[in-house]
């Protein structure tokens, strides 16, 4: 290997792909491998999708949202972070995309915000996205960051207010009731248990809740 490439030509398949370039691409044959497999749904991507269609079912918007954000939100919001384990970016854009987030609870309120800065105050969302935490320090084989899929949603306002007979305002019992309704679907309702959410300290200490299973 040249002197000069050695920091990119360190493995076998390295030296394959240089072989093959120099050869020419063009002039290898295409094959198929000796033991194909025909494609299957995964057990995380199937229990997505029925997520996704008892959300839909009862009314609710799916968003995607994006995965950095920055101090100056956090602030707003009242949620701190913890700084050793946020993944940071090296060059951001700017002050509000500065590190990928640690909660969901942000990329909802910004939305809700959005939507109620432009008079629009019945909302019913819901994202299914990923939190990054740093776990342990980075090498060659590992990132070191953990990432967890999370269910986040708000609810505001009346869903049903293009209908003549208007439902109430929604409260604690309806996010509850759809939360029920989803713990039943996965066949995991008898291993849940409401407990009062005293750590978490930007939500009602009356009007709130944390689940455990």
């Amino acid at each position: 290997v040249p002197v000069y490439r050695i920091n990119d030509v360190t493995r076998e398949i390295d030296l394959i792909e240089e072989i093959s370039r120099i050869y020419g691409f063009d002039k290898i044959e295409p094959t198929l491998p000796r033991k194909t497999q025909s494609p299957e749904i995964s057990k995380e991507t199937n229990i997505i999708n029925k997520i996704n269609q008892i959300f839909i079912d009862k009314g609710y918007y799916e968003i995607v949202t994006s995965s950095l954000l920055g101090e100056p939100v956090l602030n707003w919001i009242g949620i701190g972070y913890e700084k050793e384990k946020a993944v940071k970016v090296t060059n951001p854009q700017s002050e509000e995309h500065t590190m990928l987030r640690q909660s969901m609870v942000p990329s909802i309120i910004q939305i809700v915000k959005n939507n109620f800065d432009q008079g629009q105050k019945d909302l019913w969302i819901y994202e299914i996205g990923k939190t990054y935490i740093i776990k342990e320090n980075s090498d060659e084989k590992k990132s070191g960051v953990t990432e967890h899929r999370i269910l986040a949603g708000a609810v505001s306002g009346n869903i049903s207010s293009g209908i003549w007979m208007k439902e109430k305002e929604p409260d604690f019992y309806t996010l509850k009731g759809i939360i029920e309704v989803l713990f039943k679907e996965l066949k995991i309702d008898h291993r849940i248990e409401y407990i009062p959410a005293t750590e978490v300290s930007y939500l009602h200490p009356g009007r709130s809740a944390c689940i455990k299973l």
